[in-house]
């Protein structure tokens, strides 16, 4: 882009009198909003309403051991732009119209409860098939036993592309995610915010 105004790193020499250095404020203003505009887009334009959510599970969870599990979620932080539904399809965070312009952060994180056998993972699934972010950790079985993960992913999604947060165990048995550790607290959850 060609600017109104070349940068100049020259020092003015002596001292400015007072209009000069109101015009060079509404200079700067000029050159900060062109160049703003150049890596923003529509930075110049009137606010942006960015969206996102942040939803999360309200009672413990017991999940099958060796079986893929898709964290239903019936309590919201925000939700600013109808992204989540704690009764249709509550495990989802669904891309709505508009939301297919820019950068995305999704992230998710649950605490399971006490548990010495096998291995926890937490994932985010797009779609219902396609895996975006892995994470695993080792079991806990000490005095305060819980394991806690947390995986973020940034990317750039299509309209009505939907995402879940997915957690598996092969404990044996069935293992809760745990919601009793802080009462009140939004230990699991699974959040979406529109970056740019």
């Amino acid at each position: 882009m060609a600017y109104t105004r070349a940068w100049s790193d020259v020092t003015p020499p002596g001292s400015q009198a007072a209009n000069t250095i109101d015009d060079e404020i509404r200079n700067l203003r000029v050159d900060v909003h062109e160049r703003l505009n150049d890596m923003v887009p529509d930075f110049t334009a009137s606010a942006i309403a960015r969206m996102g959510c942040r939803a999360w599970r309200s009672t413990n969870l017991a999940v099958v051991t060796s079986t893929d599990t898709a964290v239903g979620l019936d309590s919201e932080s925000h939700d600013t732009a109808g992204l989540h539904d704690n009764s249709t399809n509550p495990s989802r965070i669904t891309i709505p119209t508009n939301g297919n312009k820019g950068i995305w952060i999704f992230s998710a994180n649950c605490f399971w409860a006490a548990n010495a056998t096998g291995t926890r993972v937490l994932k985010i699934r797009k779609n219902g098939t396609t895996l975006i972010a892995y994470t695993q950790v080792a079991v806990n079985s000490g005095t305060y036993g819980t394991s806690q993960h947390l995986v973020t992913q940034v990317l750039a999604p299509a309209v009505a592309d939907y995402f879940e947060m997915v957690v598996f165990q092969d404990s044996g048995g069935n293992l809760n995610i745990d919601k009793s550790i802080l009462t009140g607290a939004e230990l699991n959850y699974f959040e979406a915010i529109q970056l740019l």
